[in-house]
C-alpha cells in the first residue's frame, strides 16, 4: 500500500487529484454505509445494533443496504432478522424498521418475506435502535428477494429477581425472535392502544409466579420500570385475552419479538397457539355507602375523553371520538352508572375530560339521574373541560369561573383553542396562558337531606398538566399550576380535586403543604391508587382541604372500578369505562370520623 506524507499540526498538504480519489475509494471500502445505496457492501444488522446498548450508526442516514427476513408487522412498522447470523452472541441480529404513525402496510408484507432496504437512516428511539427515512413504500426504498424461514426462536425466560438489570440480560436479543414458557401474575391489566388492527395494540403487565415482587401491589417508585416485570403484546396483530389485576396468566411455548419499548423490554406476540390460559382471580365489589341524611359526599372523577359522536370540528376528533351513536350511548351508559351507583348518586362530582359541549354534560347529567352541570370552556386542543355534576336539592351555587393564570414562559398554551358560548375573554395581553384546562372555582351551599344544616364551600376542579412530553418543561407548568391553585383555597371550607399528574412526593404536591392530602390523612397506603401504567399503580387523583374542612371529613378513598380492570373490545362487556378510578370523600356538618368508606378492589393483592 502507497504511503503518504503526514502533516503537523496546521499545517496544510496539497495530494493530487488521483490520490484524492483513492483515498476516497479506501474510505467507502473501510466505512461501509456511508455512502448512497450501491456505492458500498450492505451492512448487516448486527453491525447496526452492535454489541453495547446503543448503535454506532445512530443519526446517520444514507445508509446503503440491509437485508433480513421479516418477523411480524405492526401498525407502524415492522421487524427484520438476520437470515446470516454473526458469530458474536452480544449482537442483536433483529431491529424495527418504523415507517411512521397511520402507516397502513400498502405493499402487504408479512412474516417471512425476505426484504432489501436501500438508502436507510438509524436512530435510537428511548434506546430503541431503529431503521428509519425510507423514502418511500416503493421498491426502491424496499424489494422483497424472495420468501424466507422464520429464525428459530431463541429461549428467553422471563426475570423473577427485581435486582436484575433487564438491558443485561435482553440487549443482545432485542428485535429478536424469542420463545417463552410463561406463569405469572397481572400487575397491570389488558390496555388497548390505539392502532389500525382490530383489536387495538393490547398489552399486559406481569410479574413471574416465582418473583418476590408477587401477590403485591406495585407503586411506581417501588421497582424501575420494567424491572421484574413481563410485558405482552399483540402489536403484531395478535389479540390477546382480557385480564385483571391478580389474574394468573400460564402460556408454554411462546413466540414473539422481544422488543425494547419506552424503556421495558415487550415480548410481541406472534403466535396464536399455545393459547394463554388465565385463572382469574375473585371479584370484590368496590363502592361506596350510602350517603347518610347528615352526610355529603364530594368526589373526582377524570372519564378519559367523554366525548359524543358527532365531529363538530372542535377537538373532537380522530381517537377521541367514539364510532358512533351506539358506541356513545354504551359508553354513556356506563359512565352513568358508575356516578350513580358506585358513587352513590354523590353530591358534588368534580369532573376531568368531558367534551366542552352543553349537550354531552347535560347527557351525562340526566343519565346519572336528576344532576345540574356547570363548567367552563378549556384552551386545550382535544376541547376537554372541567366542571362539576351537582344535585340541585342539596346544593346552590352562588357564583363560579375558570381560573386562568398568565405566566412569563410560553408553555404552548393557545389562546384560540378556547372557544364557544362558556369561552371567557384572554385573559394574558401581556403574558401566556398557565393552564390548558383552568381551574374551575365554584363557591356553593350544600345542604343536609332535611334542609336543617348547611355548608359553604370552595371547590377547586383541577387536570394538570399531563407527563407526555419533555418532562423538563411539564414538571415547571405543574409546579406553577399547583401553586396558582394553592391560592385558590382561600375560604374556610376549600378543597382541591382532580387530575393532578404527579406523584405524592413529586414537588407539584410540596406546593399544597399547608393543606391536608387525604390520601396521608385517611387512606392506607396499599390503596392509595386510581391509575395504574406499566403495571404499576399511581395516584394521580387528589383530594387536598383546608384544615377547616378537614375537620368535616368522616371518610375518603378511591373507589376501584376501572383501574385493576381490562380495557375490552366489547362496548357493553364488563372492564374498566375510563383509565381512572374516582375518589369519594363523605363529610358531616359537624365534626368528622376517620375511617375508610370503599369496598376491597378487584383480585388477590390486597
Amino acid at each position: 500500500m502507497a504511503s503518504f506524507p503526514t502533516p503537523r499540526p496546521g499545517v496544510t498538504v496539497a495530494l493530487p487529484a488521483t490520490v484524492l480519489l483513492a483515498l476516497a475509494l479506501f474510505a467507502l471500502a473501510y466505512h461501509p454505509g456511508t455512502a448512497k445505496s450501491g456505492a458500498s457492501r450492505c451492512l448487516t444488522i448486527a453491525e447496526i445494533q452492535g454489541p453495547g446498548a446503543f448503535s454506532a450508526y445512530d443519526g446517520r442516514d444514507g445508509l446503503a443496504c440491509v437485508q433480513g427476513c421479516v418477523t411480524g408487522v405492526a401498525a407502524d412498522g415492522f421487524y427484520l432478522q438476520s437470515i446470516s447470523p454473526d458469530t458474536n452472541p452480544a449482537t442483536s441480529e433483529g431491529i424495527f424498521v418504523y415507517r411512521w404513525s397511520g402507516w397502513t402496510n400498502p405493499r402487504g408484507l408479512k412474516a417471512g418475506d425476505w426484504l432489501e432496504i436501500t438508502d436507510f437512516g438509524v436512530q435510537e428511539f428511548y434506546d430503541s435502535t431503529e431503521i428509519v427515512k425510507l423514502k418511500s413504500d416503493r421498491n426502491t426504498a424496499y424489494r422483497r428477494l424472495g420468501a424466507c424461514a422464520l429464525p428459530a426462536p431463541i429461549p428467553a425466560a422471563p426475570l423473577t429477581d427485581p435486582q436484575t438489570d433487564p438491558v443485561r440480560r435482553f440487549e443482545a436479543l432485542e428485535g429478536m425472535r424469542v420463545v417463552m414458557d410463561l406463569d405469572a401474575i397481572v400487575t397491570g391489566p389488558t390496555a388497548r392502544y390505539p392502532s389500525r388492527y382490530p383489536a387495538g395494540d393490547p398489552e399486559i403487565a406481569l410479574v413471574s409466579a416465582a418473583s418476590p415482587l408477587a401477590g403485591r401491589r406495585l407503586f411506581a417508585g417501588d421497582v424501575p420500570v420494567g424491572r421484574g416485570m413481563i410485558y405482552l403484546s399483540g402489536g403484531l396483530g395478535r389479540d390477546l385475552p382480557d385480564v385483571a389485576v391478580g389474574d394468573r396468566v400460564t402460556a408454554s411455548g411462546l413466540t414473539g419479538v422481544l422488543a425494547y419499548q419506552f424503556g421495558r423490554y415487550v415480548l410481541l406476540v406472534d403466535n396464536a397457539a399455545p393459547a394463554l390460559t388465565v385463572q382469574a382471580a375473585p371479584t370484590f365489589p368496590s363502592q361506596a355507602s350510602p350517603i347518610g341524611p347528615d352526610e355529603f359526599a364530594l368526589c373526582s372523577y377524570n372519564a378519559e375523553n367523554f366525548f359524543d359522536a358527532v365531529d363538530d370540528g372542535d377537538g373532537d376528533m380522530g381517537d377521541w371520538s367514539p364510532s358512533g351513536a351506539a358506541a356513545f350511548n354504551a359508553r354513556l351508559r356506563r359512565t352513568a352508572a358508575i356516578l350513580r351507583d358506585a358513587l352513590q348518586h354523590c353530591t358534588v362530582i368534580g369532573l376531568q375530560e368531558i367534551e366542552g359541549k352543553d349537550a354531552v354534560w347535560r347527557a351525562l347529567a340526566d343519565a346519572a339521574g336528576g344532576y345540574r352541570f356547570d363548567y367552563y370552556e378549556s384552551a386545550d386542543s382535544r376541547d376537554i373541560t372541567v366542571g362539576i355534576l351537582y344535585d340541585p336539592a342539596r346544593v346552590t351555587v352562588r357564583s363560579s369561573k375558570p381560573s386562568q393564570a398568565c405566566t412569563a414562559q410560553d408553555f404552548g398554551v393557545k389562546a384560540t383553542e378556547a372557544r364557544g358560548p362558556r369561552a371567557r375573554p384572554y385573559p394574558c395581553p401581556k403574558g401566556f396562558l398557565l393552564f390548558e384546562r383552568p381551574p374551575y372555582v365554584a363557591d356553593l351551599t350544600v345542604r343536609d337531606a332535611a334542609g336543617e344544616q348547611s355548608l359553604d364551600v370552595r371547590v377547586v376542579v383541577n387536570h394538570f398538566k399531563s407527563r407526555r412530553g419533555d418532562e423538563t418543561v411539564n414538571r415547571v407548568q405543574r409546579l406553577a399550576q399547583a401553586q396558582h391553585v394553592a391560592g385558590l383555597l382561600s375560604a374556610p371550607n376549600s378543597v382541591a380535586l382532580g387530575d393532578l399528574n404527579d406523584l405524592p412526593s413529586s414537588p407539584t404536591l410540596d406546593a399544597f403543604t399547608a393543606y391536608a392530602d387525604l390520601y396521608d390523612t385517611h387512606v392506607p397506603r396499599n390503596d392509595r391508587y386510581t391509575y395504574i401504567f406499566n403495571g404499576l399503580a399511581e395516584s394521580p387523583d387528589y383530594a387536598i382541604v383546608t384544615p377547616e374542612l378537614l375537620r368535616r371529613v368522616a371518610a375518603a378513598g378511591p373507589v376501584h372500578v376501572n383501574a385493576d380492570f381490562p380495557e375490552s373490545r366489547d362496548r357493553d362487556a364488563p372492564g374498566r369505562i375510563s383509565d381512572h378510578d374516582p375518589l369519594f370523600v363523605r363529610l358531616t356538618f359537624g365534626p368528622g370520623r376517620r375511617g375508610l368508606n370503599t369496598g376491597r378492589p378487584h383480585g388477590m393483592i390486597p
